[in-house]
């Protein structure tokens, strides 16, 4: 499970900005604790790679796996809820937001926004999953605990799948074939999603990571 990410609308201009003290300090860990595994369900012998995003993870579930092993990977084990959702929509190592989950995130959050705060959206989906969270009034207690390799390894997933997934549900249930470069490379966390899957992520004309990402071995016959 190894790969990389970005999505909709945060800001216009790329900037990784650094994990601020809530979520600076990453703790260590002894080697007799059983990490659990993360898994996903195999590829369709039709429809290929998981990736296609058909079949596996929804955006919710995306977002739900991305903020518990967010916090997980930075050794955070609560938080205020105001705060995540600031950390949520800034993009800094490994808390780059899958593109499928910001724009599902985004597009819901809007909806919420005249309840009162423990009905908002973000207070709304941590309850329904408490094996991973545990929201106490304006606090949440994060339960997942993984090795901060295996957290890595599955935020680089999360990004990788995310973007897959975000463009395959625009060309597959919209019929978009047409993907506005300028818009991707310009907006978090779409840019560092594209910059993450890139074979050349340092490339200084960030102009060309959508052809760089559609380029990709495997993407060519899907897009």
């Amino acid at each position: 499970m190894v790969g990389q990410t970005v999505a909709p609308g945060f800001t216009a201009s790329f900037n990784l900005e650094r994990r601020d003290g809530s979520r600076s300090n990453t703790k260590s860990v002894t080697s007799n604790i059983q990490w659990p595994e993360f898994k996903v369900s195999q590829p369709d012998p039709v429809l290929g790679e998981i990736f296609s995003g058909k079949g596996s993870l929804s955006p919710e579930q995306t977002l739900v796996e991305f903020i518990s092993t967010s916090a997980a990977f930075h050794g955070v084990k609560k938080q205020p809820l105001r705060t995540l959702e600031w950390d949520l929509l800034k993009v800094f190592p490994f808390n780059v937001m899958p593109a499928n989950a910001a724009a599902w995130y985004m597009a819901k959050r809007k909806f919420y926004m005249n309840q009162s705060f423990d009905q908002q959206l973000l207070p709304f989906l941590l309850k329904k999953y408490p094996e991973k969270f545990k929201v106490m009034g304006t606090q949440v207690i994060f339960l997942e605990v993984f090795n901060q390799e295996v957290a890595k390894n599955k935020l680089k997933y999360l990004v990788q799948y995310g973007l897959n997934a975000y463009f395959s549900h625009k060309s597959d249930e919209y019929g978009v074939y047409f993907f506005d470069p300028f818009y991707y490379e310009n907006t978090e966390p779409f840019h560092e999603s594209l910059r993450q899957c890139s074979s050349r992520p340092n490339m200084a004309n960030k102009s060309k990571l959508v052809t760089s990402y559609f380029n990709t071995a495997g993407l060519t016959d899907q897009f």
